[in-house]
């Protein structure tokens, strides 16, 4: 069912998107694509007539997102052709991004917003340091009665969208300048709440085990709870998310032994419940967006704390070369107590909300020799593959 659910094509994003038209007029829709880029050579556009189109910057004056990020066809300094350049801040000095670089446009010329990283030898040793020039072209730029009040902001500004932003935004309130910004106000990453709630199926293999034995374990799946939180929703990192949980799990199982050698036969039955508190923490990847259906791959650890509480066992054992049987009760099943394991998820989430999305998620993690099965004078350990189809919630 997981695996049908990762592809769905039916959920569909509203239209509230835009394109400028080259005679400038606007018309709405939908932009088509999985995320969100901060750079495109052509943009594909659904009307809300439901027309579908594929459009360059030589096609169309620009287009829009319903969040408020921008873009137009503009022509930047060395280049001889338009691209579509993303629109931070609309004002007397608009701020661009493009190809992670930085310009401001003041009316009449656009000014590349210069940094780099130079060689510098510092006691004796040679480091890289980042010049920064377009401290320099901005205070140019920003030159008034302002700049002695935005003076210790332009110090402190860094070359990334937020910063520069902030500055201009600054410096256009001081001057009582009407501006617009185009940036929309993002958290550096959203934190919320999950709870999960399924099936663990555990499937036992063989760690080490004598000739001529056999163990038979009865139940091989228990529900378990999980509770934890997510951090997604990255600002810088779209696809990335990180989650960390606290989980519970009660067995009830029997396990069934048998042993034969020349010398005696023995079965054993032991009943027993084994209890695990796992804390699991993944980093996933978002690799396919589809309308409101993210489909997402995880790898990390599975910590487990493990007891093991035992309610019947019973040795029934048989000396072959005189027949007697000996009957006595005695503990033959432990566990691993403290373990951790690499592990790795596959998952879908259905975002119904802004806040609000219903994950499923299937988890795999591997415990070699979880399980120590130590009949008299004939041990054996037992790895567990765990399988865990989870069910969640995400505030």
């Amino acid at each position: 069912m997981l695996l049908l659910i990762c592809h769905p094509n039916f959920a569909q994003k509203q239209a509230d998107d835009y394109i400028l038209k080259a005679n400038g007029q606007k018309e709405t829709g939908v932009i088509l694509g999985s995320f969100e880029n901060d750079q495109y050579n052509t943009v594909r556009f659904r009307s809300a007539g439901g027309g579908t189109g594929t459009f360059g910057p030589g096609d169309i004056q620009g287009f829009g997102f319903q969040n408020g990020r921008k873009f137009m066809a503009i022509r930047l300094p060395g280049s001889e052709n338009l691209e579509f350049v993303q629109v931070l801040l609309t004002g007397k000095l608009s701020l661009y991004k493009a190809n992670d670089k930085f310009y401001v446009n003041d009316g009449r010329e656009i000014h590349e917003l210069k940094a780099f990283y130079d060689k510098a030898t510092v006691a004796g040793r040679e480091t890289r340091e980042l010049k920064k020039p377009y401290l320099g072209t901005i205070n140019m730029l920003m030159a008034g009665e302002c700049s002695a009040e935005i003076y210790d902001v332009l110090a402190d500004t860094k070359y990334d969208d937020y910063s520069l932003v902030k500055l201009l935004s600054k410096y256009h309130y001081c001057e009582g300048i009407t501006y617009e910004q185009h940036l929309p106000e993002l958290p550096f990453v959203r934190i919320s709440p999950v709870i999960y709630g399924g099936v663990t199926y555990m499937s036992m293999s063989p760690a080490s085990r004598p000739e001529n034995r056999k163990d038979a374990f009865e139940n091989h799946q228990t529900p378990i709870m999980q509770i934890g939180i997510k951090a997604h929703q990255f600002r810088r990192w779209k696809r990335l998310s990180i989650d960390v949980s606290v989980g519970y799990s009660k067995l009830d199982n029997t396990i069934i032994s048998e042993y034969t050698s020349e010398s005696q036969y023995m079965t054993a039955k032991e009943v027993f419940s084994a209890s695990t508190i796992t804390i699991p923490a993944f980093v996933n990847y978002t690799w396919t967006r589809a309308g409101s259906f993210d489909s997402y791959i995880g790898i990390g650890f599975n910590s487990r704390f493990s007891s093991l509480e035992s309610e019947f066992a019973m040795v029934d054992q048989t000396l072959t070369h005189n027949g007697v049987t000996t009957i006595y009760e005695t503990e033959f099943t432990s566990i691993n107590e403290k373990m951790t394991s690499a592990a790795g998820k596959i998952g879908v989430v259905w975002n119904f909300s802004k806040k609000i999305g219903l994950l499923a998620e299937l988890q795999l993690d591997y415990l070699p020799a979880f399980y120590q099965v130590n009949l008299p004078f004939n041990e054996a350990s037992y790895n567990q593959t765990n399988t865990s189809l989870l069910i969640g919630l995400r505030f």
